[in-house]
């Protein structure tokens, strides 16, 4: 992709990334006021777009509303959805958002001269909370901005002039690559702090993070994506050992159990 393609073609190119893997998009306006804080929304709720052809259907209302009021075009997978495999890193320069695209399958976007943003495919659909999590990890991993991780989180749409108070540049959509998605089983394994830091934490933090509920909902996502079940209970396992956890031995096993009867009953 190029910043000469043409603004509409930018625009779609996105879109169809999008559109491979959920069947949903949210595309919105949005005003800011003089500090550049967002003042409001002008389609609230969101334009729901379920395919290219729907999206042609309101892209001469979002033309007008970028040059004439002026605002701000954003997307995102639908809200609507109760998981989906995208996460949003936001405030990345153009270098570190090009080589996380050379390693998995990402969009990148460039906001301003220098600046992006990246849609990063994930291995396997997850809830809100969990792809918070997700951007919480990788934030730290390539310095994007750790305040937009938020779930859901809008972006914004390339082929549209960014309308933030002082900016004039326009989005332009840099590259859509073909490598592989990003395995989210990254933030479960990751290397537990020293048994000291860890254990005074603890104590600094008494509202601990329910554990138990998130590797049950991680082993219901990862069987769902097709990994393999004892993959699955490996990771669960390690993931008990890096928070330092007493669990029963056979914990990881029922574990997976119970994500595996859950997809039995909510099978379609």
């Amino acid at each position: 992709m190029r910043r000469n393609a043409s603004p509409h073609d930018q625009a779609v190119t996105l879109l169809g990334y999008f559109f491979v893997h959920v069947p949903l998009l949210d595309l919105t306006a949005a005003l800011y006021d003089d500090c550049g804080r967002v003042q409001r929304l002008l389609a609230h709720p969101p334009r729901r777009v379920a395919s290219l052809d729907h999206y042609e259907h309101i892209a001469a209302w979002l033309r007008y509303v970028n040059a004439a009021r002026p605002a701000n075009i954003w997307v995102r997978p639908s809200a609507t959805l109760p998981a989906h495999p995208f996460v949003l890193l936001d405030d990345l320069p153009t270098s570190t958002a090009m080589q996380i695209a050379d390693r998995y399958t990402a969009a990148v976007v460039e906001t301003s001269p220098g600046n992006c943003q990246c849609w990063l495919l994930l291995a396997l659909s997850l809830p809100a909370a969990l792809r918070q999590d997700v951007s919480r990890f990788l934030s730290r991993r390539y310095g994007s901005d750790p305040g937009a991780i938020s779930e859901p989180r809008w972006g914004r749409l390339p082929g549209f002039r960014n309308r933030k108070p002082g900016a004039t540049a326009w989005t332009n959509m840099l590259r859509v690559s073909a490598a592989s998605p990003y395995d989210p089983a990254a933030c479960l394994s990751c290397p537990p702090p020293p048994v000291g830091a860890a254990r005074r934490a603890a104590a600094r933090q008494p509202d601990r993070p329910d554990f138990s509920r998130k590797e049950f909902w991680y082993a219901v996502h990862a069987l769902r994506a097709g990994v393999p079940p004892a993959v699955v209970e490996q990771r669960v396992a390690d993931h008990v050992a890096a928070t330092f956890r007493r669990k029963h031995r056979d914990y990881p096993a029922r574990t997976v159990r119970a994500a595996q009867a859950y997809l039995a009953r909510t099978a379609p």
